[in-house]
């Protein structure tokens, strides 16, 4: 018969020790007692490594914070956080419209402050990673410019601006002169063949002669 209260088994270590205690107990060999083993902290589940005031294994959904020594839900604690991965106390995903200061672990308010920006997520709302359609990021002016071409039938004006034209569409050619996307066909009375420019000739029809001085 086990002489310690709440013994379970002694059959091994004899009457005056134990070998298993009963549910809810554990053996403590310095003091040869089973002492209460039930964890202190609210919503434990294991603490038999830390002792009854410290936790081990938090019940499922919780996690043990050592410093606020509770067991918390894995809930995000970082407002406007969408995504925390292994600790609630830091953020790796925002929600929409906030983007994630990683140094300051915060979420900030992510809506783009430069007009006509569609996405500002990486850079952060005083920069633009893409304008909206029809606009470009210039960094020299930090804003998203228009750039649709202005004149008909320009099909790129990246370089020389949206009132000027670097290519027609096929077929025309640009007229600086006038401003405009022209067709390529000779615009020289009785001319068989212009050269890059329809208003230079470079070989007439039959019968007539070429008079580049006039050209």
């Amino acid at each position: 018969m086990c002489l310690i209260e709440n013994c379970e088994s002694c059959k091994q270590s004899g009457p005056q020790s134990c070998d298993v205690c009963t549910k809810g107990y554990q053996f403590n060999r310095e003091t040869g007692l089973c002492e209460d083993a039930s964890c202190l902290v609210e919503l434990c589940q294991d603490c038999s490594l830390s002792g009854r005031t410290n936790c081990d294994k938090c019940k499922e959904g919780y996690y043990f914070d050592a410093d606020d020594q509770k067991c918390l839900d894995y809930t995000c604690k970082v407002k406007q956080c969408d995504s925390c991965v292994g600790n609630p106390k830091v953020c790796d995903k925002c929600v929409k419209n906030y983007w994630l200061d990683a140094k300051r672990n915060l979420c900030v308010d992510g809506a783009c402050k430069i007009d006509n920006c569609a996405d500002c997520s990486l850079s952060g709302p005083q920069k633009c990673d893409r304008c909206a359609t029809g606009f470009e990021f210039k960094p020299e002016t930090a804003s998203c410019s228009d750039a649709v071409c202005k004149l008909d039938k320009c099909v790129d004006c990246r370089q020389s601006g949206i009132w000027s034209c670097d290519r027609c569409a096929p077929g025309l050619y640009f007229d600086p002169t006038e401003k405009k996307c022209l067709d390529t066909s000779c615009k020289v009375g009785q001319c068989e063949q212009c050269t890059s420019n329809p208003r230079v000739c470079e070989k007439c029809i039959k019968n007539y002669w070429l008079d580049k001085s006039r050209n």
